[in-house]
């Protein structure tokens, strides 16, 4: 990877390039491996959903992209290998031998210029991608380093409903850092599998992979100044979560344009509902879900749906970040219930904003279903979930029983106060859904 302070991993190509074989090949057997193997791909017209490729410039020349709508945020000559190889795996035709997810998806490139993927950059061309309808947003670049401005980019994609992926980066065996953006919330983060769906070794763990998918020698294109093997033939065989990660953003975008109705959410979840597992049984650090199974999922019934998001800390919630404060969900009438679901890494904690009328005290109930949850309630100080100075209420029931609180408001002013679900793994749960009921309490 670049630099810590920068963020383009093109390092993720740099795996890739070790790993290189002669690609004489003429099919693309990975793809079979996605539960793809004769089921058709949607038609692609002018209002298909498309995908934005946040990566290094694309090189429009080479034979993949034959009847591919692909275009780029900026004209820039391609550089490196890395954003060819990525666009091709999601999108191309299966000329020069190359077939992608979906072929002949809308893509549209956003690259970095001269490999300057600084923090502000990143987040530059994902407000970009936002502002120009993107349906799903692809990042096969990363770095250890958390970068604010790029995590409010990404939560404002969240808020627009966009979905969002990315690689969860290479260096398992080095270090095994927490990789950004693969590690912010609402991110499909996406690992690496070898031969047999055996977990990649150099696929990354700290960032907890949502989905896997086929990682090692995955045949792509690449432009022919930059093909690593000794054909020049502008495609070769390369190795890195960078290449799986788009398989998943094509898969959801495609899943996308056949169940327009959903959700970012609910296509996040039904991709891991649908995913084959990868032993050990059911979830896990190596390979989060399992293997990306798009057949399955275009089969399976759509989760329910997650209301709020993003709503994973205070400062989405209270207007600071987005600039108006969320809706209150609850004001004083008749008790409201919301059903949602808080997931390990994915969407770990939910914030509701409450208004608590003058004179009166409010219960507010929170019954886990499938997994453990926790709940504890801030005032209107808060400055985040974990702000103990700003604790008004918590339940400290195990983690899968049903947890009370009850507020009181003696005062002849209403109040704000911050109900938080957090996901709790106790029970080994990866994913817990809840019924919360917020009303006036008796008495």
């Amino acid at each position: 990877m670049i630099a810590a302070r920068h963020l383009i991993g093109v390092a993720l190509a740099t795996l890739a390039i070790g790993a290189a074989t002669p690609a004489a090949a003429s099919v693309t057997p990975w793809r079979d491996r996605l539960g793809l193997a004769g089921v058709p791909a949607p038609p692609v017209g002018p209002t298909s959903p498309f995908l934005a490729l946040v990566d290094s410039p694309i090189d429009f020349s080479n034979a993949a992209f034959a009847d591919v709508p692909l275009t780029a945020d900026a004209p820039i000559v391609p550089f490196d290998l890395h954003g060819t190889a990525t666009a091709a795996v999601a999108a191309a035709t299966g000329a020069g031998g190359i077939l992608g997810v979906w072929p002949g998806m809308r893509l549209r490139s956003y690259p970095f210029a001269d490999g300057a993927a600084t923090c502000e950059r990143a987040a530059a061309l994902i407000t970009r991608a936002v502002s120009q309808g993107a349906a799903t947003i692809s990042m096969s670049y990363g770095s250890d380093v958390p970068c604010f401005a790029e995590l409010a980019a990404l939560q404002a994609a969240t808020r627009r409903g966009i979905v969002l992926v990315a690689a969860a980066g290479n260096d398992r065996l080095a270090g095994n850092a927490r990789n950004y953006p693969a590690a912010y919330p609402h991110v499909i983060t996406v690992g690496a599998l070898a031969e047999a769906d055996v977990p990649a070794a150099f696929s990354n763990t700290s960032s907890l992979p949502d989905l896997a998918a086929p990682g090692k020698d995955v045949l792509t294109a690449v432009p022919v100044p930059f093909d690593p093997d000794p054909l020049d033939d502008g495609s070769a065989r390369l190795t890195g979560t960078s290449f799986a990660a788009p398989m998943v953003a094509a898969a959801v975008t495609w899943l996308r344009a056949v169940r327009p109705s959903l959700t970012a959410g609910q296509l996040g979840l039904l991709l891991c509902d649908a995913a084959r597992d990868v032993p050990p049984r059911g979830w896990d650090r190596r390979t989060g879900c399992g293997r990306l199974d798009l057949g399955a999922a275009l089969r399976r019934p759509a989760p329910p749906l997650d209301p709020g998001e993003p709503n994973d800390d205070v400062q989405w919630v209270d207007g600071v970040n987005f600039g108006t404060p969320s809706r209150s969900v609850w004001r004083g009438g008749p008790p409201r219930v919301l059903r949602a679901s808080v997931v390990a890494r994915l969407d770990p904690s939910d914030v509701y904003r409450v208004l608590r009328p003058p004179h009166t005290r409010t219960r507010i109930t929170l019954t886990p279903s499938g997994g453990g949850a926790d709940l504890r309630v801030l005032d209107d100080d808060a400055i985040d979930i974990h702000d103990r100075a700003a604790l008004i209420a918590v339940s400290r029931q195990p983690h899968d029983a049903t947890d009370r609180v009850t507020l009181d408001n003696p005062s002849a002013t209403s109040r704000i106060a911050y109900v938080v679900v957090t996901h709790d793994a106790g029970g080994g749960s990866h994913r817990t859904a809840y019924t919360l009921r917020i009303g006036r309490a008796a008495g």
